[in-house]
């Protein structure tokens, strides 16, 4: 009777164990599933995962930024899909951009300046390649002129929006010309470290807040796009 009574128990005892090891295992497979990445809880689709490449290196200890994916979306489904599942801090003004992140601004900067204010700051609306070369004989005097000229601008780009995140941040800002842009930057990061970058340029537009911006960035709204 005691034999029957323990061969009982352990045959209930393993089938326990069993089903314990299963959900064990099926929960540590969910866990594993692959996701957006770099970073990101949403899964995106295998030719995603095929198609990604960061459009960021490091060369001889400077950025470098890979133009031609940037300009054709390799990277943004990417980005975007992390923007949309990251938790972002909204931040109202430049000082609150930490600085790893306007040195690798000013980086990929023509100028090497990534001259920006706040949004209640003065700024130059007009675009500096439109300024126009003084008419004197004299051509070191147009140099020097026109150098000074530049000296005296306000900075060209005035900040729209910023919000960061553990790993990623959405930077927006305007600048100015014959047509305002508006224009839209992912910054995917590790520590300090920038680890991709995608940026966008938009005619005509002015959004301020992250759900707009995202419902642009997936073409979700009306407005015209070019990096």
């Amino acid at each position: 009777m005691l034999l029957i009574f323990v061969a009982h128990y352990y045959k209930k005892a393993v089938t326990i164990i069993k089903v314990s090891l299963i959900i064990i295992l099926m929960s540590f497979i969910a866990y594993t599933k692959p996701s957006s990445f770099p970073g990101g809880n949403e899964v995106i689709s295998e030719q995603g995962k095929k198609d990604y490449k960061s459009s960021v290196s490091i060369v001889n200890g400077q950025y470098k930024i890979d133009s031609n994916v940037v300009e054709t979306n390799r990277n943004k489904a990417v980005l975007v899909t992390d923007l949309k599942a990251a938790i972002l801090i909204r931040k109202t003004t430049i000082e609150e951009i930490p600085d790893f992140m306007l040195s690798f601004l000013d980086s990929i900067s023509i100028n090497k300046k990534f001259d920006i204010v706040n949004s209640w700051e003065k700024w130059n609306t007009k675009d500096i390649m439109d300024l126009v070369m003084p008419n004197t004989n004299n051509g070191k005097e147009n140099l020097t002129q026109l150098i000074d000229t530049r000296k005296e601008l306000l900075p060209d780009k005035k900040l729209t929006y910023f919000a960061i995140g553990d790993s990623i941040a959405l930077l927006s800002y305007h600048s100015g010309g014959i047509r305002s842009r508006q224009h839209i930057v992912i910054i995917k990061f590790q520590n300090e470290r920038i680890v991709d970058f995608w940026h966008g340029t938009y005619f005509g537009l002015y959004i301020n807040t992250r759900f707009d911006i995202l419902q642009q960035l997936e073409g979700r709204v009306n407005g015209h796009g070019g990096c």
